[in-house]
């Protein structure tokens, strides 16, 4: 026993004696372009790769570490590495004059039948003469990469039947890695795979079995083949949406870029290092477009690897398209913003897969599902909320969205039960309800949601309403004694209307980088797509469905992304000598802003979409291949735009390999594009745009209609243009109109027509009367609010911005966001506070809205075990994603409901302690320390600027410096928007 003791204390003193070792992190060290040139050999190659060990070397004493460091070198097109460094070590490399930037190697998040008729590619089946297909001989040879999830090679969309010899120009290759099965063809002409930056953080999780090209998480296979895949005669999901599956150039010739891999760590699964050499790569292999389905939070250009790797594709005359992201409707979080891009929203298609509740009163409401089970015909069974059938521990809440645990078996056996939207996922509720013995679910729709419902392949009979229907069934359910019900077969209906609709999910302006740059630039469909998925996995994407099919419906900006990159594939083949930019004009000044009720589009809740939702309106393709004129740019715009941005001539030039001189002085608004923006006009502005002929001989008018406030006027208003090529350019002056200026954005639109083209602009203009005014803090700091659903994190923000409290408040769906001003040592601080979504459906959502942030309210019910439980993973994400020195402040919630408390007050002064946090108790209902949390926090964060902590230069740390004026009246959320019904204190 004695020799026991003494052997623990031996290790306990040699572990206190240990050196202590800095944490290493995973960087991406970029130093711009390479000067070897298009015919570069293995011997440039290997010479740039000596280079970085020796530039590296120089940094950390030796070759040896530098070898041992770096785990990519980017040696095509892109110059820079990806390393394993310190934090320390990573500060001194930025200071080396030739890194253009560095940054921690994060992770971006991955964002059919019907569609191309909806588009106008075809109509009921066939292929007019004077269609874009028939045009550009349907993107024949064109080659199309995706940076996704890889492929999955069998799937018939990449047969390469009736595909000819591959084009010589082709230098790509067909990795199998660990899968002697995995496969290329003439269709599907090269696949590679980029894992290195993932396996630098994921670590000894990364096996062999994930070395390999192959598609298992179904969404590379899907964005692909909406993209190039070959015609598929037959294609459906269980009998649903039949019809002939086609990408948008079926014709061309594919190449997957695998860079996204499974979640088994908690990031995002594409990292920059990954998707940096996947670009680098699809760059030297011949690509002509590529797509790209993923996307993080905005950042600066610099230090975003699509930015980077998508301005060295430009370069060479390739077009890349990529998703604006599925953060919902809150402004600000459109991603992919850099201007060379083609940022790309979701809208719907005119096929819904409908699915009927009728209800005993003979009252029928029309639903989605994609459901392979029914109940027997015209039966009807008896039909009762969650909450009718929850188990005695269970709050009505709870059972309403048919949680796990909630549901009585004795209550629910032979019902139909009414769930709620949120909670949970969709498919989980068909589990719980089937497991306690019901025998179908209705769901019912978020005022959130409004009238967006997604048909998903349940498990159950099962059917989802809309919000305003859901209020009808909730009403006969609650009021009649006997309640009955039955479900119908869902059934696959064309024509809808009205379509397109914009998606409530998709990421909406303005551009956080660049606000006068518009994003969105346009929207496609992307919800309910058809198209080809994995073999590996269910439709469902769950353990619990065995089921496999050919083809998926999927919904994102992910689908809508490779509709754009299809229909670029088209205009390429038929202009290709048109630039990135020109075809980027094309698509959006010939793109419609109304729906198939010739009504300007709306979005889910029947409000009227703006540009800052579909950026210049809908594709319409077979009008994008004659769009008269273009506004077209150069690489030395974009060069000028960086010089804009405040990087000087001496970065510029690392990526010209020659002198660029800036030029002076220098405007975002007359970047020469599509789109018109000023996001702080102060009495006026003169902006210069220039038009090029791409069509036959015209005399063009301006036609304007102007924002709400502002005057507009165009000179000259008459342009006249005798041959191809020709270049006229003209001046546009916006002026406030009066003394009552709009005090938000407003919109217009500019009009060239030669009475055959119409060469539609967006105009979108924000006053600003004086500067000061606007930005009247000394400090705004970004907050957000974490925890899981359900513990009150919403009517804590309420409480502290509008002084109340709201019983039932509805669960968070993606993030909501409020503000409000406060003082500390006489300085104005506006904090702005980003309320997340607890659920893990959405957990993505809320990984991107750590960085940026400068503090964190990590928030659990005192009432509930399993929420303090889960406190380590919300504390490990936090510390996974934001920065080192974000203040997190753990507050117990709902202290008034003492009575009923499972987390006592010292185990959260302990987790507290342990994690170096502060901790305190509050309660949103009586408003007990909910004020002193958030300033504690904001006190917290100004003493770390006082201190030198932040630097506040760097936005990226969630603070902003401002003008200092006087602090305004507290309280006010903007753009709240929520679902379901949870309960908190």
């Amino acid at each position: 026993m004695k020799n026991s003791i003494y052997f623990l204390l031996s290790i306990f003193f040699t572990l206190l004696l240990r050196p202590t070792f800095a944490i290493k992190k995973s960087y991406v060290v970029y130093l711009g372009e390479h000067s070897h040139g298009k015919e570069a050999t293995s011997i440039d190659f290997d010479r740039v790769i000596s280079f970085h060990h020796d530039f590296l070397g120089s940094h950390l004493g030796s070759i040896e570490k530098a070898k041992e460091a770096i785990f990519y070198s980017y040696t095509r097109h892109i110059n820079g590495f990806a390393a394993i460094l310190e934090d320390e070590e990573a500060a001194e490399l930025s200071k080396h004059p030739k890194v253009v930037s560095i940054f921690l190697n994060k992770g971006k998040e991955l964002h059919t039948t019907r569609s191309w008729n909806f588009l106008g590619l075809e109509h009921e089946g066939k292929i007019h003469k004077s269609s874009l297909w028939k045009k550009a001989r349907f993107g024949e040879d064109i080659i199309i990469g995706n940076i996704d999830s890889g492929v999955w090679p069998e799937s018939e969309s990449f047969s390469d039947e009736g595909m000819g010899p591959i084009p010589s120009r082709w230098k790509g290759t067909c990795q199998t890695g660990s899968d002697p099965t995995f496969h290329c063809n003439r269709k599907l002409i090269g696949a590679r795979y980029f894992i290195k930056g993932f396996a630098a953080e994921a670590g000894a999780l990364v096996t062999s079995k994930f070395y390999t090209p192959r598609d298992t998480l179904g969404h590379g296979s899907h964005t692909l083949s909406t993209a190039g895949g070959n015609f598929v005669e037959g294609a459906n999901i269980f009998g649903y949406g039949n019809g002939t599956a086609k990408g948008g150039s079926p014709r061309a010739r594919v190449a997957a870029y695998k860079a996204c891999w499974p979640p088994i760590i908690p990031s995002d699964s594409c990292t920059d290092a990954d998707v940096l050499a996947a670009f680098d790569m699809a760059i030297h292999d011949g690509v002509d477009v590529l797509s790209v389905s993923m996307g993080g939070p905005p950042v600066p250009y610099a230090q975003d690897s699509i930015a980077i790797g998508s301005f060295h594709a430009i370069k060479h005359g390739i077009v890349v398209v990529t998703s604006g992201g599925n953060s919902g409707a809150y402004p600000g979080t459109i991603a992919n913003t850099a201007p060379w891009l083609i940022t790309v929203g979701a809208s719907t298609i005119d096929r819904e897969f409908s699915s009927y509740i009728v209800l005993g009163n003979n009252k029928r409401y029309r639903g989605v599902s994609l459901s392979t089970k029914a109940l027997p015909e015209g039966k009807s069974f008896p039909i009762i909320t969650g909450a009718s059938a929850k188990v005695a521990n269970a709050t009505a809440e709870e059972a309403n969205f048919c949680i796990e645990g909630t549901l009585d078996p004795k209550k629910a056996k032979g019902t139909i039960l009414v769930c709620h939207r949120g909670g949970s996922l969709v498919f989980n509720k068909c589990t719980q309800a089937t497991s306690v013995g019901a025998v179908g679910i209705v769901i019912l729709n978020s005022v959130f949601f409004g009238n967006e419902m997604y048909a998903e392949p349940y498990l159950c009979p099962a059917t989802h309403i809309s919000y305003s229907d859901g209020l009808q069934v909730s009403s006969y359910v609650n009021s009649t004694r006997k309640a009955t019900a039955y479900i119908t077969r869902p059934t696959t209906e064309l024509g809808t209307k009205p379509a397109p609709v914009m998606a409530v999910f998709s990421s909406i302006g303005p551009n956080r980088v660049t606000p006068e740059i518009l994003k969105p630039d346009i929207t496609a469909p992307g919800v309910s797509i058809l198209a080809a998925y994995t073999g590996v996995q269910g439709p469902t994407e769950t353990d619990l469905d065995n089921r496999r099919v050919k083809f998926n419906t999927m919904t994102g900006t992910s689908m809508s992304c490779p509709h754009v990159a299809g229909v670029v594939g088209l205009l390429k083949t038929l202009h290709p000598t048109w630039s990135p930019a020109a075809i980027k004009s094309a698509i959006m000044t010939s793109a419609r802003t109304r729906d198939n009720t010739i009504n300007p589009m709306t979005n889910s809740t029947h409000f009227k979409a703006s540009p800052f939702a579909y950026g210049s309106g809908h594709i319409w393709p077979n009008r994008a291949m004659d769009p008269g004129l273009v506004y077209d740019l150069t690489i030395n715009d974009y060069m000028n735009f960086l010089c804009a941005q405040g990087y000087n001539e001496t970065k510029i030039s690392f990526f010209t390999q020659g002198h660029f001189k800036c030029p002076d002085p220098i405007s975002f608004s007359n970047l020469n594009l599509p789109s018109i923006t000023v996001p702080k006009l102060n009495g006026s502005i003169v902006v210069t745009r220039t038009l090029k002929n791409v069509g036959s001989p015209g005399t063009y008018k301006a036609h304007i209609r102007s924002p709400i406030g502002i005057t507009v006027v165009v000179e000259p208003n008459t342009l006249e243009f005798k041959k191809i090529g020709e270049e006229k350019s003209f001046k546009i002056t916006l002026k406030v109109k009066g003394h009552k200026a709009p005090k938000d954005y407003v919109f217009g639109h500019l009009i060239w027509s030669d009475s055959k083209h119409y060469v539609r602009s967006p105009i979108v203009v924000k006053v600003t009367k004086n500067i000061s005014s606007i930005m009247s803090y000394a400090y705004l700091f970004k907050y957000i609010i974490i925890g899981d659903t359900g513990v009150g994190k919403s009517c804590l923000l309420l409480q502290f911005t509008d002084k109340r409290f709201q019983p039932v408040h509805d669960l968070t769906i993606g993030v909501e966001f409020g503000a409000r001003m406060i003082t500390i040592d006489n300085k104005p601080i506006k904090l702005q506070i980003w309320d997340t979504a607890g659920q893990e459906s959405f957990r993505s959502i809320t990984r991107s809205y750590y960085r940026g942030a400068a503090g964190a309210l990590l928030v659990y019910d005192i009432t509930r075990r399993e929420t303090f439980n889960h406190l380590a993973s919300w504390l490990e994400d936090a510390r996974q994603h934001a920065n080192a020195n974000m203040s997190i402040v753990l507050i117990g919630n709902k202290c008034d409901l003492a009575h009923r408390r499972a987390v006592s007050t010292e185990e959260g002064e302990q987790f507290a302690k342990e994690n170096g946090l502060i901790f305190m108790e509050a309660s949103a209902k009586t408003a007990q320390n909910v004020e002193e949390a958030f300033i504690k926090t904001a006190s917290t964060i100004y003493k770390k600027i006082q201190d030198g902590v932040f630097d506040v230069s760097n936005e990226s740390y969630g603070i902003k410096v401002g003008y200092g004026g006087i602090p305004g009246p507290s309280g006010g959320r903007d753009g709240a928007t929520s679902q379901g019904g949870a309960c908190c204190s």
